[in-house]
């Protein structure tokens, strides 16, 4: 298989070719799917004078794939290995409570992963939906992963619930994979499940997934959401959008890392309330909303 600019630009051509799609008109349907990047670039990508480079083109050539309905890795992996991704340390463990960890550990080890997956998270785009009592309804979450020391066929995802539940949250997989196995912890504070890739993933190959988590009405109310990273991540953004009827009267922004936790309250946040950090991580960025006192 071509790698590397040339071979991502042969085949982006050639797409654009059978399908009879000017870069314009292309250029168009991402702006309206919310992923902007100029005619120029393109065109350079098409030509095979420049490759992808960084999260949020990445992130393009995802919706591209989406927007030609082609296989999920049909075009990113001919992307071939970033230059720019950088070194990676050993995994740190994002969270602090010791209950959540052992939690997560326990789920982790129903299913199957003893030891973490050697693999990087490159980026992280969480939007959440909430209604209007303030519950937040669904994630969705797509993340750019890249494998560190091996190829990689699956990984475990998990979900901590701040409240002990009784009741699953729904995951589906909405490109990239499915889900196969489930499991969850004794105390009903996590829930998770093996996450299988459509094809493997090559070492230092970058990959794009798209997750969906749904709560139950029986699901403790959630009004916070957030990720966590055990390794340094290029880029984490969380995007909020509340009920139109029901805003709330302020939301959190907390950033918790091996240094402390650090706390930023805004009034009024309006419709929706959006955060990101770049090169985060070790760490857990999170977005709490409510009204009355916090």
């Amino acid at each position: 298989m071509t790698t590397g600019s040339s071979g991502f630009g042969e085949a982006f051509s050639r797409i654009l070719k059978r399908s009879g799609t000017a870069l314009s008109a292309l250029q168009r349907q991402l702006e309206a799917s919310g992923h902007s990047v100029s005619l120029a670039t393109l065109s350079y990508w098409r030509a095979g004078r420049r490759r992808p480079e960084g999260t949020r083109s990445l992130e393009v050539v995802a919706e591209i794939e989406k927007i030609f309905g082609l296989m999920d890795g049909e075009l990113s992996r001919l992307v071939g290995s970033s230059t720019r991704i950088g070194r990676v340390s050993s995994p740190d463990e994002p969270l602090s409570d010791e209950k959540f960890i052992a939690a997560k550990y326990d789920v982790a080890k129903r299913l199957g992963y003893l030891e973490p997956v050697p693999l990087r998270l490159v980026s992280a785009s969480i939007v959440a939906d909430v209604d209007e009592r303030g519950r937040a309804r669904r994630t969705s979450t797509r993340v750019i992963i890249q494998p560190q020391a091996e190829d990689i066929v699956a990984m475990p995802f998990i979900e901590i619930s701040e409240a002990p539940s009784s009741v699953a949250p729904i995951l589906t997989a909405i490109s990239g994979g499915r889900f196969t196995a489930v499991a969850s912890d004794s105390g009903g504070h996590a829930f998770g499940a093996v996450f299988e890739f459509t094809e493997p993933v090559r070492r230092s190959e970058l990959r794009s997934i798209e997750l969906l988590v749904e709560y139950p009405d029986e699901y403790p109310p959630v009004t916070s959401v957030g990720h966590a990273t055990g390794t340094k991540c290029r880029q984490i953004e969380i995007w909020v959008r509340f009920h139109a009827g029901n805003p709330p009267e302020w939301v959190v922004e907390r950033v918790e890392t091996p240094e402390g936790l650090q706390e930023q309250v805004i009034s009024r946040p309006g419709e929706a309330f959006t955060t990101q950090r770049r090169n985060f991580g070790p760490g857990r960025l999170m977005i709490g909303w409510g009204s009355g006192s916090q």
